[in-house]
């Protein structure tokens, strides 16, 4: 059953994908762009497995509503991405950048983070209620684990320990997440103009 609720999120986030790509590029290189996510090997691989692709499917949910002028629907669907998963929050920037700079209205910005900020405190204060200790020890342990056999991190900190016998890349993944999201969103805000690509 699990894997057939993540293969329904898989084609929903195909469809966006999908739709994404015909507003952007039309309709030949939407399918071009439909058949590479769904020939991918970690597609193939981890949909059945994990359920990383219903915060995913959220996040490029998201992004359609965004693109489609959606801006409160896009928020409340970023917020449950992040109930999921914490990586949709990283949209809620991006979104306010693209409306500043191209002079778009905030209302409808607004009113998405108010829903978002009442769905995330109906969903955290009554953990934190019951057990705070527990609640706030759950998101500390997922910032410092081990990172898992299958990442960059891991793949990176097993190169430097061969060569140099140290495992640096763990310890400051977090600064540099962090600091490349940063340059991201200046490299963003610098080169954004009108166009839906940019947006």
């Amino acid at each position: 059953s699990f894997g057939a609720m993540t293969l329904v999120f898989d084609l929903a986030t195909l469809i966006c994908v999908y739709i994404l790509a015909a507003k952007f590029f039309g309709q030949e290189k939407a399918f071009l762009s439909g058949l590479l996510y769904v020939t991918a090997l970690s597609t193939a691989f981890f949909i059945p497995i994990v359920y990383d692709i219903i915060p995913t499917f959220f996040l490029v949910f998201s992004l359609c509503c965004f693109i489609y002028g959606k801006e409160t629907t896009a928020c409340i669907s970023t917020a449950v991405g992040f109930l999921l998963k914490w990586f949709p929050f990283v949209c809620f920037p991006f979104f306010y950048l693209s409306i500043l700079k191209n002079k778009g209205d905030l209302r409808g910005f607004r009113t998405g983070v108010i829903a978002t900020a009442f769905l995330i405190a109906a969903c955290f204060v009554p953990f934190i209620v019951i057990d705070s200790e527990k609640f706030f020890r759950t998101y500390a342990f997922h910032i410092v684990r081990l990172p898992e056999g299958h990442s960059l991190v891991y793949y990176l900190d097993a190169v430097f320990a061969f060569l140099i016998n140290l495992q640096p890349i763990n310890k400051i993944s977090l600064l540099l997440m962090i600091l490349a999201e940063c340059l991201l969103m200046y490299w963003y805000y610098r080169h954004l103009d009108g166009s839906a690509e940019h947006q």
